[in-house]
């Protein structure tokens, strides 16, 4: 690797850019915050069945896993990232716009459908093209995308506070988000020029491509499509309501503020594997406890333990997607870990929380949630640990 090695220049985005990126992490991010915790307590308040509602909800991992790696694919081939990103948001705040109004349950599912399949592109493009635009800095990609999970935690106290009077408050508040998203899509540069010159894959002992990440990214998905889509849900189920899971919901999301915004520190020393391990042991810990415990308090006050098992798990896997992953194909491998984690892994959590969730009720979500932690703690320790000495982030190499 030594005669080969080429560094990159440290790439630093303009301020103006900086804060146009802010902005729409906060935006993106936000209308997730708005919509998904709520949207079962808010389907089942409208009358819906509990068997039919997690149905309706693989909706979201099921565009995810459709459109998401094919555009990644076609973004890549055409390299016309900013094109498909403009006409991905245009089409998903229309989308939004519609599932916001009062329509018969035939034109919700349609809208719903539609904003699934459009949505899902959007960060995976936008993740490639600022990795892209941080160069060799690019384990600054959590501070930036810190902004986000603040938005994440106002938008789900506000949700939950409308929700009480307001049954679309949370379709309204993310159609309002992703017209923001489409505005400022067109904002956004398309990727450096030097992008496809970048990094070639780097060997690893197994295979020298990302399965195992893909296999983890699936069962962490799985775990927290339970949370992320029923844990309001469950918190009503044992005598708590919509404003403690939406409190509980933005404790977990300040501690993922602090973790992302602080990446650039922790980073270089744990190592994105090493992360991605104490990401799946904090979340066995917390799908245990919110499986055992009974007062609604203690279950809200386990969800700080989000910012360890999610927040540590997505910067650490971005990382090594920057690491192993050459210019030219990283809104593949984005779009690829987004099929997985919010796509191939919820799509199998709604499909088991159809049939537990009318006999056993919530509390078999989060034991299911704990032998997919488990299962994920495995797979990390002793596949992806194999490849734990490969170099920093910031210094490339050719080999």
């Amino acid at each position: 690797m030594g005669s080969g090695r080429q560094h990159r220049s440290v790439q630093l985005i303009p301020g103006a850019l900086r804060l146009r990126l802010a902005v729409w992490y906060a935006l993106a991010i936000g209308s997730l915050g708005a919509l998904h915790p709520l949207l079962a307590s808010s389907l089942l308040r409208s009358g819906l069945d509990a068997a039919v509602v997690p149905l309706l909800l693989t909706a979201f991992p099921l565009g995810t896993l459709l459109a998401g790696p094919t555009l990644g694919r076609l973004a890549d081939r055409s390299g016309r990232l900013d094109l498909l990103l403009r006409t991905t948001a245009v089409l998903s705040a229309l989308a939004a716009a519609a599932f916001a109004l009062e329509l018969p349950p035939a034109g919700l599912v349609v809208a719903l459908g539609a904003l699934a399949l459009f949505r899902a592109p959007l960060f995976p493009l936008v993740d490639a093209l600022v990795v892209d635009l941080l160069g060799a800095e690019r384990r600054r990609y959590g501070a930036l995308r810190a902004w986000g999970s603040v938005a994440f935690i106002a938008l789900v106290q506000i949700a939950g506070a409308w929700l009480v009077v307001e049954p679309r408050a949370p379709r309204i508040l993310a159609a309002g988000c992703l017209a923001g998203c489409a505005l400022l899509a067109f904002a956004l540069p398309p990727p450096p020029a030097d992008a496809a010159a970048a990094l070639r894959v780097l060997p690893s002992r197994d295979g020298g491509n990302l399965s195992s990440l893909w296999l983890v990214a699936t069962l962490i998905g799985c775990a927290t499509a339970m949370y992320d889509f029923l844990f309001v849900v469950h918190i009503e189920s044992i005598g708590g309501d919509a404003r403690m899971a939406g409190v509980a919901i933005g404790a977990g999301v300040a501690l993922e503020v602090a973790v992302m915004a602080t990446s650039p520190r922790w980073l270089p020393r744990l190592r994105p594997t090493r992360g991605i391990q104490l990401a799946a042991a904090a979340g066995v810990a917390r799908w245990i406890l919110s499986a055992a415990l009974e007062n609604p308090v203690q279950v809200a006050a386990v969800q700080v333990l989000h910012g360890l098992s999610f927040g540590v798990f997505w910067v650490s896997a971005i990382a090594l997607i920057g690491e192993r992953t050459p210019a030219r194909m990283r809104a593949s491998a984005t779009g690829a870990l987004l099929a997985t984690s919010a796509g191939v892994g919820p799509l199998l959590a709604m499909v088991l929380a159809s049939g537990l969730l009318p006999r056993y009720g919530t509390r078999s979500l989060f034991i299911v949630a704990a032998f997919c932690g488990a299962g994920a703690l495995i797979v990390a320790s002793r596949r992806l640990s194999l490849s734990a000495t490969l170099p920093p982030s910031d210094t490339p190499a050719n080999v």
